[in-house]
């Protein structure tokens, strides 16, 4: 990194030299960018709906999705929440309160955008086919796929507790964000372009607003 120097120097004091960036700076800032790019690609990208044939929704999805949807899909946000309370971490709770409110306010806002946006004849909030015989009982129901918003939900959590408190949890929360995508999918509640526009949505907010914790080290002291 060149660093940048002021010519003009009083004599007898010292010549400033601006810091150095920290090092892997750079490649952070490529990825936040590449990420940026791959949510606006999936988002505008939509998924064939004639490729969902089974119309059969939860009674053919695998049990491991109908355990993600009814009760995995929590882990992620609940341990989001709660391990700054545990661990005493204000400047987290701050962060996570400025999280909270952003993230779902863009994932609304998308929701409703982007309901009634045709991309090569296909609405983007469109969600995949009801089972056959089943009637829409909401609105939502057929409508505002794009972004999911479950997938936002565990991706932001996954980013934000491998971040701050110690990238050995990412073992934990990414499985889990993941699995949620594929509950969404499964189920029929989500395309797959919705699923990974959510959980990329997620993950860029939270990467804004989310710093390592000071006391992250005692965290991975006592995970080894």
């Amino acid at each position: 990194m060149t660093r940048i120097s002021i010519s003009s120097v009083t004599p007898g004091k010292r010549m400033y030299t601006a810091p150095a960036a920290r090092p892997g700076s750079r490649l952070v800032t490529i990825l936040w960018w590449l990420g940026l790019v791959a949510f606006v690609a999936s988002t505008f990208y939509p998924t064939d709906l004639a490729s969902y044939a089974s119309r059969s929704g939860i009674s053919s999805a695998p049990r491991v999705a109908r355990f993600m949807e009814d009760y995995g899909r929590y882990i992620n946000p609940v341990l989001q929440g709660t391990l700054p309370i545990v661990l005493g971490d204000r400047q987290g709770m701050i962060e996570l309160a400025k999280i909270a409110v952003t993230a779902t306010l863009a994932t609304h806002l998308l929701k409703h955008s982007l309901n009634d946006v045709r991309v090569n004849g296909t609405r983007l909030g469109e969600r995949p086919p009801l089972p056959a015989g089943q009637i829409a009982m909401h609105w939502e129901d057929t409508n505002f796929n794009m972004p999911s918003g479950h997938s936002s939900l565990a991706s932001s959590g996954a980013y934000f507790v491998s971040r701050r408190y110690g990238w050995k949890l990412a073992l934990l929360v990414v499985p889990i964000m993941l699995l949620t995508m594929f509950a969404r999918v499964s189920l029929d509640k989500h395309t797959v372009s919705a699923v990974i526009s959510g959980a990329l949505l997620g993950i860029l907010v939270t990467a804004l607003m989310t710093t390592r914790w000071r006391g992250r080290r005692q965290v991975e002291l006592q995970l080894q």
